[in-house]
Formats: C-alpha cells, structure tokens, sequence
C-alpha cells in the first residue's frame, strides 16, 4: 500500500485503509463486509477516540472513526476492530442500553463482543477474571467486576474498544 499513497494526506490514507479493511472483511466474514457497506462513513478525530457505530435520525448507521487511530492499526487488527463494530450492531446494544450508564454498558458491551474476535489490539477491553464467559451484556454489567474496572478506567481517563 505504502507506495501508492504517496502524496496522500493522513485523512485520506486513513479513509483507503477503512475501505480496503472492510474489502477484507467482506473476503473473510461476508456477511460482517456486506453490514459495513451499508453504513454511512463519517471521519474525525474529534468525534471518537477509535471508532465506533451510531444509530442516525433516520434511522441508518454510521461507522465514525479516528484517522489516527485507523492509521495505527495492523491490517488484521483493522478487520478486528471492524468485526467489533459490527458485533455491536447486531447484538442491538443500543437498543438494550435502556438507561444504562453509558460508558460502563459500552464496557460490558465490549466484554461480551471481544471474547469472540481474534486479533484486536492488545489494548481492547478483556473478560475479566471471575466473570462467566460467553455472557449476554446485561449479566457483565450487573457485575461489581465491571463497576469497578470502570470507575478505575475512568479516573484514568476513558476507555478503548
């Protein structure tokens, strides 16, 4: 890829890359490519840390990412980080949030989803020590595991996928 981006700037290698990660995906895990095709693809560094999806008012999805961030990503780590989003999709974790506290239904959410994907980044949110495996959202969320890891996540500043 290096060569022929040369004279690009940094938004759009970021952009060539999301596509060329969803064209992966779409090779491995069809239907995961084809759900992304279908989102709309808003780019940004100040709209999200790394990436995330969003219901819109008219009702689509959009996929919003940081260029830095996609940039950073291995190829396989991409299409990680892509089969996340997707997976939060169609687990309708938007829709079960119900009230919820934000950030830590997004961590349980995570939980949930990443024991699933080989490849993310090392710095992904893990299934903590004590909890069940291959749990729905809600069970991780009702866990004083999850309170904590995210009352100290966010003293520290936030948290990744």
């Amino acid at each position: 890829m290096g060569a022929k981006l040369l004279g690009l700037s940094n938004d759009k290698i970021a952009g060539i890359r999301l596509e060329e990660g969803i064209v992966g995906l779409i090779r491995e895990k069809p239907v995961f490519g084809f759900i992304l095709t279908r989102m709309s693809r808003i780019q940004g560094e100040h709209l999200v840390p790394t990436m995330g999806v969003r219901p819109t008012l008219d009702k689509n999805v959009q996929i919003q990412y940081n260029p830095k961030f996609v940039r950073s990503l291995s190829e396989r780590e991409l299409g990680a980080v892509l089969e996340h989003e997707v997976l939060h999709l169609l687990n309708e974790h938007f829709i079960r949030q119900q009230g919820r506290e934000n950030e830590r239904w997004n961590i349980a959410c995570d939980m949930a989803i990443n024991q699933y994907i080989e490849d993310l980044p090392e710095f992904c949110i893990p299934l903590l020590e004590g909890l069940e495996p291959h749990r729905e959202s809600e069970y991780y969320y009702a866990s004083d595991q999850v309170e904590e890891y995210t009352e100290r996540l966010q003293k520290q500043g936030g948290h990744s996928a």
